[in-house]
């Protein structure tokens, strides 16, 4: 993206137009999609500085404290300054759960006798967003079985959102049964916050006719924030 000339506003940049500097800037304001920005350094407010990145671009938000990098005339976002821990928001937790069990007929989303897979403190940072991939293998006769994901702790998420429910399978009066995985985007709109959050799969099942349940197997539960 085009830069403004921040040379006219800011403190004097080293004399020679090669000199490295550095300083400390906060974020007021950035937006994801077209990555235009405004950043508060030393009390003056800068638009649209340059972004340094080999790959993808890290979401800021405001509030957020970032390196600057300045080079002659230039000035460049480096990235997060984080305390301790703080990758925590980076980091990718899976679980899962092998075993078969049998759940009767549950049109809301309930647990399986072995609850999960869960994911417990899974921090997700200032930009509110994770991506969450649940897969398993589902087995019915004349219903339909679901696997979704709740999150709890600073989030409330239910699992009946569109976001959550993993694509079924309908049975017919022969047993049939299908390995199956989805992978969504939850972030801010969805209702996910910053802080310690708990992922859980939950269950559901609806039957046709004669139909009496269903069986879940290999459920893999994986949370990415970014």
């Amino acid at each position: 993206m085009r830069s403004d000339d921040p040379s006219t506003m800011f403190v004097p940049p080293p004399s020679s137009a090669n000199a490295v500097g550095w300083r400390t800037g906060v974020i007021e304001s950035w937006d994801d999609l077209t990555g235009l920005n405004s950043v508060r350094i030393e009390s003056q407010l800068f638009n649209n500085l340059r972004v340094l990145s080999n790959g993808l671009v890290s979401p800021f938000r405001p509030g957020d404290v970032v390196g600057v990098e300045v080079i002659g005339t230039q000035y460049f976002v480096l990235g997060k300054i984080r305390a301790p821990g703080a990758s925590l928001a980076e980091q990718i937790r899976s679980a899962e759960v092998l075993n078969f069990e049998v759940l009767a007929p549950a049109g809301a989303f309930v647990d399986l006798p072995t609850v999960g897979p869960t994911l417990t403190d899974v921090y997700i940072g200032s930009s509110r967003r994770c991506l969450v991939t649940v897969s398993g293998y589902i087995q019915v006769s004349q219903a339909s079985g679901r696997i979704g994901v709740q999150v709890s702790g600073v989030s409330k998420i239910d699992p009946i959102s569109q976001h959550t429910a993993v694509n079924y399978v309908q049975g017919s009066s022969d047993i049939s049964g299908i390995a199956t995985s989805r992978t969504f985007l939850l972030q801010s709109t969805d209702g996910l916050n910053q802080g310690l959050n708990t992922f859980k799969c939950l269950y559901s099942v609806v039957v046709n006719g004669g139909g009496t349940g269903a069986a879940f197997g290999d459920r893999t539960l994986t949370v990415q924030p970014f």
